[in-house]
C-alpha cells in the first residue's frame, strides 16, 4: 500500500512539473506539445484506470464533466469545418491532431482536485 501511495505522488509530482513546464514551453512555437504528448499519455492512464474501476467511459464527476463539455464546444465545430474545407487534408490533419488535448486536459483536472497541486500550478 505504501508503494501505491508513492507511485501517486511521484505521478502527481510529474504531471505538476510537466504542467508548468508546458506554461514555460508555450513562448516557443512547438516544444510545449511534448509535455501535452506526455500529459495525454498519463491522462490516457488515467481513462483507462478509471474504466478498469467503474466498468464504463462515462465521466461521473461534474469537474471532467465542464472539461468534456469545453472540448467538444472547440472540437465539434472543427469537425463541422471538415465539409467544406479548402484543403480536406490539412483540415483533417488538424483536426486529428487536436485530439491529443482532451486526454491531457482531463489528467490536468484530476491533478488540480489536490489543493496543494492547484496552488503550486497556479502561484
Amino acid at each position: 500500500m505504501v508503494l501505491i501511495n508513492d507511485l501517486g505522488r511521484i505521478e502527481r509530482r510529474l504531471g505538476t512539473f510537466l504542467v508548468v513546464l508546458s506554461f514555460a514551453l508555450m513562448a516557443t512555437e512547438h516544444l510545449y506539445h511534448y509535455t501535452i504528448g506526455v500529459l495525454a499519455l498519463l491522462g490516457l492512464g488515467m481513462w483507462l484506470r478509471m474504466f478498469n474501476r467503474r466498468k464504463s467511459l462515462v465521466v461521473p464527476q461534474a469537474d471532467l464533466k465542464l472539461v468534456l463539455t469545453l472540448f467538444l464546444c472547440i472540437y465539434f465545430p472543427m469537425l463541422a469545418s471538415l465539409v467544406g474545407a479548402v484543403n480536406p487534408s490539412r483540415a483533417l490533419k488538424t483536426t486529428l491532431s487536436y485530439l491529443h488535448f482532451l486526454p491531457a486536459a482531463l489528467y490536468i483536472c484530476v491533478l488540480c482536485r489536490n489543493i496543494e497541486t492547484r496552488n503550486f500550478i497556479l502561484a
